[in-house]
């Protein structure tokens, strides 16, 4: 009687570590997918089933993920986007950016570009063709070229688009 008891002890145990390893493997699935979903197009993933805020703005990348004046290519709702942290060399703040990331002209990736000022506004410049276009509102200063450009807002460490 004493040995049954012992193996039903033994079982019981076994059962126990089984069932907590199921809930932790869960959680950590989920987990995992949560920030696959919210943070993929910072991966060169796609984020098409993004959630927008009660603003209208989607979860773009972390701030950290941004380098000084070098571009960062992400996806939101099937919309590719680059990102740049620029800092201003008159003023020395840091502003960021976001544009389309296919160039109007001919399809090339501004994420890519050199940041420069040009005519008092810095601008992304075409690596494929050199036209310029102004980070802020995406018009090109000496073509007809224009990119959309988005509005940013950072939440803590994080920066949101505005897709409209």
């Amino acid at each position: 009687m004493k040995k049954d008891f012992i193996l039903d002890e033994k079982k019981n145990k076994k059962f126990t570590f089984l069932t907590d390893l199921v809930l932790l493997i869960t959680t950590i699935s989920c987990n995992i997918n949560y920030i696959i979903s919210n943070m993929a197009c910072c991966f060169g993933g796609s984020s098409d089933d993004a959630i927008a805020d009660e603003e209208g703005f989607y979860f773009g990348c972390l701030f950290v993920d941004l380098e000084t004046n070098v571009g960062l290519k992400i996806k939101i709702k099937s919309k590719q986007i680059a990102v740049f942290k620029v800092k201003d060399p008159n003023t020395q703040k840091t502003k960021v950016y976001a544009i389309n990331n296919i160039c109007s002209h001919e399809g090339s990736l501004l994420n890519k570009g050199e940041i420069e000022e040009y005519n008092g506004s810095m601008c992304v410049v075409c690596p494929a063709h050199g036209i310029y276009f102004d980070l802020k509102s995406g018009s090109s200063p000496d073509s007809d070229y224009n990119q959309k450009s988005y509005q940013i807002k950072k939440k803590g460490k994080e920066i949101w688009i505005k897709l409209k």
